[in-house]
């Protein structure tokens, strides 16, 4: 037997309207379904995402935490944060605290990512290809809670004053959530706490999306794409440390230049 459907009836004491725009996932999410591998899954109609793992990336994760920042960065903040009715610091980010490393060159980018292997916490190192980053290198340890990131501030401040290739002049420090959030929002001691609102969009996005997690071990082929991205980036900007894994060959050949002979003619 069919079951007939039936049409809502409006409450009769409250905003009928209000209600649909405060409970409308389909425009929060529907953003989402425009891009690349995203799609509203036969059956039960949730958002999916099929697509896996990029290998174009700038970063190494070399240690995973079992959390997958994906769903609150990319999804929650970028998403719902381009949506002037419901612009938030996404509620697991108020409390994540990063310590930041800063190698200068791509030999002490390597050294670093080392050293995150032998430390074991949860972290990733890279190129910082983001225009408002002033700096071509980065690396991250991830905390949940600010005594745990002054904890591993004080354990990575001291691996890497002692690791072989780094030492007292990398610098080192301990800072609250993503950079694009405070660039949005300001600093982040003055935030907000989440709203019952916020909380109320959260959880009914996270039950309306289906998504393996898409930061995940990086197989050697990924790898080995992403460290050529790093030792061309360094070429690219000038940090001749490059030569260290080219057997000291540059990656373009020099051109040929002419006004030594003119200045000794003077």
């Amino acid at each position: 037997m069919t079951k007939k459907k039936t049409t809502p009836e409006p409450p009769v004491q409250q905003s009928y309207y209000d209600m649909l725009k405060n409970e409308d996932v389909v425009s929060w999410l529907e953003p989402l379904r425009r891009k690349h591998g995203w799609r509203w899954r036969p059956g039960d109609l949730k958002l999916e995402l099929r697509s896996g793992l990029s290998p174009i990336l700038p970063w190494n994760y070399t240690v995973l935490g079992g959390e997958d920042c994906f769903i609150w960065t990319n999804l929650m903040f970028d998403n719902m944060g381009a949506r002037t009715s419901h612009q938030f610091v996404p509620e697991y980010c108020h409390g994540c605290y990063k310590v930041v490393a800063r190698p200068k060159t791509v030999v002490q980018l390597f050294a670093i990512e080392k050293l995150q292997y032998e430390l074991g916490r949860p972290a990733k190192c890279g190129i910082e290809v983001r225009e408002y980053t002033p700096a071509l290198y980065g690396a991250y340890w991830y905390n949940r809670g600010v005594e745990a990131g002054r904890e591993c501030y004080k354990v990575v401040r001291a691996a890497i004053d002692e690791a072989d290739g780094l030492g007292p002049d990398v610098d080192v420090y301990l800072k609250h959530a993503c950079t694009e959030m405070e660039r949005k929002y300001g600093d982040s001691d003055k935030w907000e706490p989440p709203t019952k609102e916020q909380l109320h969009i959260e959880q009914t996005i996270k039950d309306h999306i289906v998504y393996d997690p898409t930061i995940q071990d990086q197989p050697p082929h990924f790898l080995r794409h992403t460290h050529r991205r790093w030792i061309e980036w360094a070429f690219q900007h000038g940090d001749d440390t490059y030569k260290v894994f080219t057997g000291g060959k540059p990656l373009e050949r020099p051109p040929v230049t002419y006004h030594e002979e003119e200045e000794s003619n003077g």
